[in-house]
């Protein structure tokens, strides 16, 4: 089966395919300069403030150019051969004019250029595949703490609850979801009784990883 380019794809790889020599050079030195992130967009975002270009272009770039290496591993084709179908997809798009032979030798070679950046674009790209298996992604989570008098007839309350409502938001099937659960006391410290074992397995891990590096998430300010 040919390759095709996604619809959805198209406009990144009209980005991909028309910036300068000059822009693209640039972006690919940030690139071999840095080191692999969690994900590809996250490596978008490290290199972004190091290259004239928005970050729309730089995240565009980043995801054609991870998404090819992906495809290329899936197909198992020798990257020269797949770089022949990468064009001949473009051509079929009009994305790419035949006639311009500059223009095809030009991507064939930008092709080539970032294809061959295995690390950190290969492998941030990889690892972007690995987090997308999971069918729900966590955005964020906030606990909200309530006190609830408990009223009785007329009198005054002489006693209250403490509720904790947690608040799970996520990328479910590519849609965010926002979750609610009532926590009492004994119920968050279970939760953080969780929290911390699994802090402990992964710190149990990280030491048996012998010569292999953690790709650690960003932090966020």
């Amino acid at each position: 089966m040919p390759i095709r380019i996604p619809p959805t794809h198209k406009e990144a790889f009209e980005i991909f395919a028309g910036l300068s020599e000059d822009k693209s050079e640039a972006l690919l030195r940030a690139l071999k300069n840095t080191t692999p992130a969690i994900t590809a967009a996250a490596l978008a975002q490290r290199v972004a403030s190091q290259v004239e270009l928005s970050f729309r272009e730089v995240q565009a770039v980043v995801a054609v150019a991870g998404s090819l290496f992906v495809i290329r591993e899936q197909r198992d084709l020798p990257l020269s051969k797949f770089i022949e179908e990468v064009v001949e997809a473009a051509q079929r798009d009009k994305i790419l004019d035949k006639s311009d032979k500059l223009t095809v030798e030009t991507l064939q070679n930008r092709l080539l250029s970032y294809l061959s950046l295995e690390n950190p674009l290969g492998i941030s790209a990889k690892a972007t595949t690995l987090l997308a298996r999971h069918q729900n992604f966590l955005r964020s989570a906030k606990i909200y703490t309530d006190v609830r008098p408990v009223f009785l007839g007329e009198n005054p309350p002489e006693v209250a609850v403490v509720i904790h409502m947690l608040e799970i938001d996520s990328i479910t099937n590519g849609k965010r979801v926002s979750n609610y659960f009532a926590l009492d006391s004994s119920e968050l410290k279970q939760l953080t009784r969780v929290i911390q074992s699994a802090i402990k397995k992964e710190n149990a891990i990280r030491e048996r990883l012998n010569n292999i590096s953690i790709l650690e998430p960003e932090i966020d300010q």
